[in-house]
């Protein structure tokens, strides 16, 4: 009775794709040239009045909301071959949409990490941290909730060094509504910006604080920093490509410095 049951549930789907199939052989717009024609224009003229209106948005979070509901609306409109035309109409839209959003981090990017000018407050350490102890103190002495959890996972991200949130904000936000291979790029271009900012911070504490504290805040930011970005599981490895000519200029070096060369003399030996 189960294999029996079984195999009248394939020839149910059977039946039902065949069902699909004569639909769309019966239904006369999908093999109406002139409509798919006109739908494809008409999506064409949508996607340019939307991309105008994409271009002046600036905000990260709502680029990303309109990324992740037009992915929707494209796989219900790539369901049926009647609205192919509407499909890939979103599909510039998203393309455009992303473009923009990658444009907007770079923005973001440079503005709150790599052109970040650190405060006397942004590198009061280690007296930012011991300040912040006793409030973790108290937190732990009231009644246990969800606001006291909320209260104390805030108080450990505002000890963070500001370019490193920016940082871990902006991947966290784009992080699936990019293409992977972008995502990656900018991942790297984000890490590299981050860590010169911490090591131009630790140099300050070095020279307020002390040797110690100053490694201390860079190890402490480096651990976080990696244990942060482990779930976007991406390889961050730049390949450089550079030309040695070292062993070229020292060639030069030996010819020029050779005595018996007369390349240069104004004599008769002198074949040039």
């Amino acid at each position: 009775d189960f294999f029996g049951e079984e195999q009248d549930t394939d020839g149910d789907e059977q039946g039902n794709n065949k069902k699909k199939k004569r639909n769309l052989a019966d239904d006369s717009t999908f093999n109406n040239a002139e409509f798919q024609a006109y739908l494809t224009n008409l999506c064409a003229t949508l996607h340019h009045t939307v991309r105008r209106g994409l271009v002046t948005v600036l905000d990260l979070d709502t680029l990303c909301q309109i990324v992740s509901v037009l992915r929707e609306e494209r796989s219900m409109a790539g369901s049926s071959p009647t609205t192919m035309a509407a499909a890939r109409a979103i599909s510039g839209v998203i393309q455009d949409a992303q473009e923009r959003l990658i444009f907007c981090a770079n923005s973001m990017l440079n503005k709150q990490v790599i052109k970040f000018k650190a405060t006397p407050q942004d590198l009061d350490y280690p007296n930012k941290l011991q300040r912040k102890q006793p409030s973790t103190a108290s937190a732990t002495s009231q009644e246990e909730g969800e606001n006291d959890a909320v209260q104390q996972q805030l108080q450990v991200y505002e000890s963070w060094f500001p370019p490193m949130r920016s940082v871990l904000r902006i991947l966290s936000k784009i992080f699936r509504v990019v293409e992977p291979r972008v995502f990656e790029d900018l991942a790297l271009e984000c890490v590299q910006a981050c860590t010169v900012s911490l090591k131009e911070g630790s140099e300050y504490i070095r020279t307020k604080s002390g040797v110690m504290h100053a490694d201390l805040f860079l190890v402490k930011h480096l651990l976080i920093l990696r244990e942060q970005l482990s779930p976007f599981d991406i390889e961050l490895r730049a390949v450089e490509r550079q030309l040695d000519f070292s062993d070229a200029g020292k060639a030069v070096s030996r010819f020029l410095a050779n005595r018996n060369r007369r390349l240069f003399s104004m004599s008769t030996e002198n074949a040039l």
